[in-house]
């Protein structure tokens, strides 16, 4: 999340005229940069996209644009320095400069062709790793993974990794991320994985609505976009039903939603993904209950299942991507594929390494009636009925 303002720092595409307080022609300007606003009045949110126009030296000439949520009462535009500051973006997305022409019927210009492999959160590139990559250990115990490093050194795909083990995965049948954001994992999965089934589950209808801003088309072949929140898709969805699923949903502190930290969320995770899948997060290292998260996870994925700790390249210290794997049948390939060669450089920036008992301590696992009361109730009503 702290990337995405740094990239905008450093472009300068919004820094002519931004330094001061805005006077009324550069109100309009700023205002004009706004290509989609949407307030969901239910929710309290204000869901924007913002142009920032061409930022040559780091993107290939292509045009940024960011998405910023704020309280649906604000109704301010970025036009001062300070107002970046105080809206720090949720996500961001290049287009390429050719494509900024004629509205579209979601009020954006057209973004026809995203480029998809511009991928600035590190966090998000080792996501993607865990979607086409694999460990051969599936089915392993913990203490096994650990005892096979040495010898799963020959599937090694980049020179003094830490990813011991880690091959191509077959191609996946059905993926599913939580949290849209600028669109960047459904944008970059659909485009290297385009016979894959893609589902996406967003909780924010502006979000939701803003997909065509950063080039993902909804009506898309194998795409299915549900705006709902990420625990009841899963709740609906089939059992078994996904090779991997990518969690990337915050809560206001920027933190993983504390419904999504208790043992009744991962257990409901290791009934949704098939076996030999994966779940993969993302994990600020500094709050108090960082530790319980694991061992909610541990033991929802403890039967045979392993888990793992990636790197979140230019956030390390703050944050990481940790990846559950459900025990069952290895689902390595013989020969890899476009998609695991694109991704090949998000492995190695990785750095998988398996998490130890230590790690986790005698940390106890949340439980929903501590961090999420609203899932407790609808449970307790739904065994009523």
């Amino acid at each position: 999340m702290v990337s995405n303002l740094h990239r905008i720092l450093i472009s300068g595409a919004f820094l002519r005229g931004a330094i001061a307080i805005c006077n009324d022609k550069e109100y309009k300007a700023a205002a004009a940069t706004i290509i989609f606003d949407q307030t969901d009045e239910a929710l309290g949110v204000r869901t924007m996209v913002i142009d920032n126009g061409n930022a040559q030296q780091l993107d290939n000439g292509g045009i940024q644009r960011s998405l910023v949520l704020t309280d649906a009462s604000d109704r301010s535009v970025p036009c001062e320095l300070q107002w970046w500051l105080d809206h720090n973006p949720q996500g961001m997305g290049v287009c390429a400069p050719s494509n900024a022409s004629s509205p579209t019927t979601s009020g954006c210009k057209p973004c026809p062709s995203p480029m998809v492999d511009d991928i600035w959160n590190g966090y998000i590139r080792t996501m993607l790793a865990v979607a086409v990559y694999t460990p051969p250990s599936n089915g392993q115990s913990f203490i096994q993974v650990r005892e096979s490093r040495a010898s799963a050194q020959k599937f090694l795909s980049t020179d003094d990794s830490e990813n011991a083990g880690w091959v191509a995965r077959r191609k996946p049948k059905r993926l599913a991320v939580i949290g849209l954001g600028a669109s960047t994992m459904a944008n970059w999965l659909h485009s290297h994985l385009p016979e894959t089934e893609v589902d996406v589950a967003e909780i924010l209808p502006g979000v939701a609505a803003a997909a065509p801003c950063f080039g993902l088309d909804p009506s898309s072949k194998n795409l299915h976009i549900h705006v709902q929140d990420g625990r009841k898709f899963l709740e609906e969805a089939p059992d078994d039903a996904f090779d991997a699923l990518l969690i990337d949903a915050f809560d206001p502190k920027e933190s993983l939603p504390s419904c999504f930290k208790s043992l009744e969320f991962f257990q409901l995770v290791h009934q949704k993904v098939a076996p030999g899948g994966a779940v993969a997060f993302n994990l600020l290292d500094f709050p108090k209950d960082s530790r319980q998260v694991l061992a909610s996870l541990k033991q929802a994925f403890g039967d045979g299942g392993s888990l793992w700790s990636g790197a979140a390249p230019g956030a390390q210290g703050i944050q990481e991507v940790i990846v559950g794997l459900r025990a069952g049948p290895s689902k390595s390939a013989g020969d890899s594929g476009a998609a695991t060669d694109a991704a090949d450089g998000f492995l190695g920036q990785a750095q998988f390494r398996p998490i130890d008992d230590d790690r986790v301590g005698g940390a106890i696992p949340l439980a929903d009636s501590d961090v999420c009361p609203k899932a407790k109730a609808s449970s307790s009503k739904s065994a009523d009925n």
